[in-house]
């Protein structure tokens, strides 16, 4: 904590650390997730191509009301987004000495588009995909492995949204 009485030395010191924190932050490409601009008329917004009760469905629909987007479900909507050919693969990526995997590869892909009131395309199928890599433990159990993959998969749908 600074006060008033602790020396020009000592907040230098502390500024000074700032300054590198902020410096180092910048240069490796962190910056914090903001939502897209989307124009003003934009909604409201009907998602399809995906049950509105899967994770990716609520995903979406909590970005777009982040972004004061309304979300229908019915032919009231200005706009639709159709998401199609969602894909999950994964990758075996290496393999201990007794031959058995050590690391998959996980990859979530999905392309989407945005239609008009009327059914016209206004942006082209845009694909975008997410990876991450993750390690299996010799002695995981299959249950605790395919639990662990449903999680990295979660969090690679918050990340591609």
């Amino acid at each position: 904590m600074l006060t008033t009485k602790q020396s020009p030395i000592r907040i230098n010191f502390y500024l000074g650390l700032l300054l590198l924190l902020s410096i180092t932050l910048a240069s490796c490409g962190f910056h914090l997730k903001q939502s897209a601009a989307i124009p003003t008329g934009f909604g409201p917004v009907k998602i399809a191509g995906i049950s509105e009760y899967s994770s990716l469905y609520k995903i979406i629909r909590n970005a777009l009301r982040q972004s004061d987007i309304q979300i229908v479900n019915d032919d009231t909507a200005n706009h639709t987004v159709v998401i199609g050919n969602l894909k999950n693969e994964r990758h075996v990526l290496s393999v201990n000495s007794a031959g058995k995997v050590s690391e998959y590869e996980l990859i979530k892909t999905l392309t989407f588009r945005v239609l008009d009131r009327n059914g016209r395309d206004i942006t082209d199928p845009q694909t975008i995909s997410t990876n991450r890599a993750y390690s299996v433990s010799s002695n995981t159990e299959t249950v605790g492995e395919s639990l662990e993959e449903a999680d990295i998969y979660l969090s690679m749908e918050e990340a591609l949204v």
